[in-house]
């Protein structure tokens, strides 16, 4: 499930950042899409579950897949430091979002979209 819900993500992750790199989407619609993944989609629910649950190594799937599309959508492949770093925060940021974002919005009271917000800043460097 784990494999299958990855592969799902970052091929539809992969055609919104060539669409954002092409001008056709905004780095804030490619933010809430990203943490939607982790939030709707259930990624980071499953991700705690099976950290939880003492099931790390499945999570190698899903670290491969992203490092995978990650190397694809970079014109250096995996020498461009820059982008894994950004896909690093990005994806932590999202993961973050999905396990205490609410809560943590509210008690700092700042808007619930504040760390989509601060995302999309992010990804302008895509565009």
């Amino acid at each position: 499930m784990a494999e299958y819900l990855a592969q799902k993500i970052c091929i539809t992750i992969g055609e919104a950042v060539a669409r954002t790199q092409d001008g056709d989407m905004l780095p804030r619609q490619l933010a809430d899409l990203i943490f939607d993944s982790f939030d709707q989609e259930g990624a980071g629910a499953l991700a705690s579950w099976m950290l939880l649950s003492g099931n790390e190594d499945a999570l190698d799937p899903i670290v491969e897949t992203i490092h995978a599309l990650v190397d694809d959508i970079s014109q250096d492949g995996h020498a461009d430091t820059e982008l894994h770093e950004l896909t690093l925060e990005i994806m932590l940021m999202a993961l973050g979002d999905a396990l205490m974002g609410g809560p943590l919005s509210a008690a700092l009271g700042l808007p619930r979209e504040t760390g989509r917000i601060i995302a999309g800043h992010r990804l302008r460097r895509l565009a």
